[in-house]
């Protein structure tokens, strides 16, 4: 048997998180796990545990002719080379209970803070405005335990638009609003700190 390459990884160790389930225990020496389980230790931690994975786990080698494997692995032929593989693992094939990693939960009720205000408040982080119970409370919520076609996206506030602005305006300054500015035009305040008030075109009509 000839080994014609060995790639630089030892062992293909990348298993994704969230395709493995691992029990709640902690050894501090790699344990010796039933069938159907392999000892993995916690990438923030000293501890070990025995897990469940659904990816297949390979010594990164290549060999001419299929090789005597060790620790559960069996010969596995990938092209032109023959290396030591873990089949994945499959649950029914313990009784013992996995205690599986975080995973999302689908939210069965709406998750808001308690607050009721009469207004959309502005949420921190990723939690948006939404009236919990379809009442006139507003309060900020978690946007995956609203309801709706895409349970990430909340339901967003109806927003009232603001008034458009006059461009075009006589040059004159009365106290009160113009009673008759004509067909076309609107009375406008034209100063915020005293009142303005002048005959301009209605801005609405030139959008349309």
């Amino acid at each position: 048997m000839k080994m014609i390459a060995i790639i630089p990884l030892a062992v293909l160790a990348a298993i994704a998180s969230a395709k493995t389930t691992c029990q709640e225990a902690c050894h501090i020496e790699k344990p010796q796990c039933k069938t159907g389980m392999i000892a993995l230790q916690s990438a923030t931690s000293p501890c070990w545990s025995c897990c469940f994975t659904d990816e297949t786990v390979c010594l990164a080698v290549c060999y001419t002719e299929p090789p005597t494997c060790k620790d559960g692995m069996a010969p596995t032929k990938n092209g032109e080379c023959y290396t030591c593989c873990r089949a994945p693992s499959l649950s029914t094939e313990t009784d013992v209970e996995p205690f599986p990693l975080p995973t999302v939960i689908p939210r069965v009720a709406e998750i808001c803070d308690r607050r009721c205000d009469d207004e959309p408040p502005v949420c921190d982080g990723d939690w948006v405005p939404f009236q919990p119970g379809g009442g006139s409370c507003w309060a900020c919520c978690d946007p995956t335990s609203l309801p709706g076609t895409d349970p990430e996206i909340a339901d967003e506030p109806e927003v009232e638009p603001k008034p458009l602005i006059p461009e075009i305006c006589d040059r004159t300054c009365f106290g009160e609003p113009p009673e008759d500015c004509g067909e076309g035009r609107i009375p406008w305040n034209m100063s915020d700190e005293a009142p303005c008030w002048a005959c301009c075109d209605d801005p609405n009509l030139e959008q349309k």
